[in-house]
């Protein structure tokens, strides 16, 4: 069973200011080292209006007892950016591969007095037994990163519009 998580916010820039905030390297570098990764590296192509962002990451190893901060696992996160309809679906892999599945999407729209970001993720874990436990861990750690991520987007809507974009 997954589960499905929903969340909104308003910002008050242009909704392609904030496409450019949020497809920013800088940006994404801040955001996964909020969410406990050791080392990020970020590469980006073009395929026509779809700008691909392909987040490599060193995080610390997470256990069914907690995480071990002493150990660390790769992971990987991609990020699809239709451009034309700022659009993004996105997908993170880590060491247990297909077996625990996190994906979303991102949609910025136009809202009174600036923009609107409606983020939707999903959280599967192909474990018998213990499977929804673990989903349910997940789903908190998500759902507890979003002020703090909300914080760092506002910090990079307070920058001039030359730094942000």
């Amino acid at each position: 069973m997954a589960r499905e998580i929903e969340h909104q916010k308003e910002f008050h820039v242009t909704p392609g200011q904030m496409v450019s905030i949020l497809t920013d390297p800088a940006l994404l570098d801040r955001q996964h080292r909020l969410q406990g990764a050791t080392a990020v590296d970020t590469h980006s192509r073009r395929e026509g209006a779809e700008l691909i962002l392909e987040v490599g990451l060193q995080e610390p190893r997470r256990t069914l007892r907690g995480v071990n901060r002493n150990r660390s696992d790769p992971a990987r996160t991609v990020y699809r950016w239709n451009l034309e309809q700022q659009t993004c679906v996105w997908r993170y892999r880590g060491t247990w591969g297909e077996r625990v599945r996190i994906e979303g999407s991102i949609r910025v729209l136009p809202a009174d007095g600036g923009c609107r970001v409606d983020t939707d993720i999903r959280v599967e874990v192909s474990v018998p037994v213990i499977g929804s436990m673990i989903e349910k861990r997940i789903a908190n750690e998500i759902q507890q990163s979003f002020d703090p991520f909300q914080e760092l987007l506002n910090e990079f809507c307070r920058m001039p519009l030359d730094v942000a974009e």
